[in-house]
């Protein structure tokens, strides 16, 4: 599947380019001129990026631009953020700082082929979101044995608790699922929140990797889904991790 970006300029000329540019790397393009026509189409779709002229006027904003980025990112903090102007601000860097997945294009003679260029570093990473208990006795499990082999397999990786956000934690939940690319999930202890979040990611058709110390403890139905058996080891845990994640990259559905 494509990686679909959203490009939200009032220019033209440069919107058009910046389009074709996207389009001719291999990527679903839906281009949007003006700030009010943007906020619309990312409350009724998730893309995996957005460039963004700064000085696109918004809610009566000049530099809307900086809007749209910051509500994007909230809702879909996985995917990649590209900020355009024809220069680029300190404060604007300062007041996104800590965003893993935004980058900076001064409008020139390059920009389209650095747009290009952040697009592809960013968007393409894989993002796995992890559902993992938050009792404590998991977080080493997470800590050490999950999250480290995530990153060093080159997926992007998020756990619901460490979101910072205003909102009920079902419905960050239901959007990280959304915008992951692939949902692994600890079943062991048959928790029923884990479950249910399971059940959403297979209803959206995502790619599911089921963790369990004991077979013993999946449910009949889960059982034929090829799942990893950990036996409580972290070693182990993170061997069988590391290849399954490997292999689904270098042999992608």
């Amino acid at each position: 599947m494509k990686s679909s970006i959203l490009i939200v300029d009032d220019d033209t000329e440069f919107l058009n380019a910046c389009a074709i540019a996207m389009q001719m790397a291999g990527y679903e393009c839906t281009i949007s001129q003006s700030g009010k026509d943007a906020h619309e189409k990312i409350q009724h779709r998730l893309y995996d990026g957005i460039v963004c002229d700064v000085f696109i006027p918004f809610n009566g904003i000049r530099e809307g631009g900086l809007i749209l980025a910051k509500e994007f990112s909230s809702k879909h903090p996985s995917s990649c953020i590209i900020l355009v102007s024809q220069y680029v601000a300190h404060r604007w860097v300062n007041e996104f700082a800590g965003l893993p997945n935004l980058a900076f294009v001064e409008k020139g003679e390059s920009a389209i082929e650095d747009l290009v260029y952040e697009v592809g570093r960013i968007a393409k990473t894989k993002f796995a979101f992890v559902c993992v208990p938050f009792a404590l006795e998991y977080n080493d499990f997470y800590e050490v044995g999950i999250k480290p082999v995530i990153t060093d397999c080159g997926y992007k990786c998020v756990r619901a608790n460490e979101i910072e956000h205003n909102k009920g934690i079902l419905n960050i939940i239901y959007e990280q699922i959304e915008s992951s690319h692939i949902v692994i999930a600890d079943m062991t202890g048959s928790n029923p929140n884990i479950y249910y979040e399971v059940g959403y990611a297979h209803a959206l058709g995502k790619e599911v990797i089921l963790l369990i110390q004991q077979t013993d403890d999946l449910p009949f139905d889960l059982r034929s889904f090829n799942h990893i058996v950990y036996n409580g080891q972290i070693t182990l845990l993170k061997e069988k991790l590391s290849k399954r994640l490997n292999g689904l990259l270098n042999n992608p559905c």
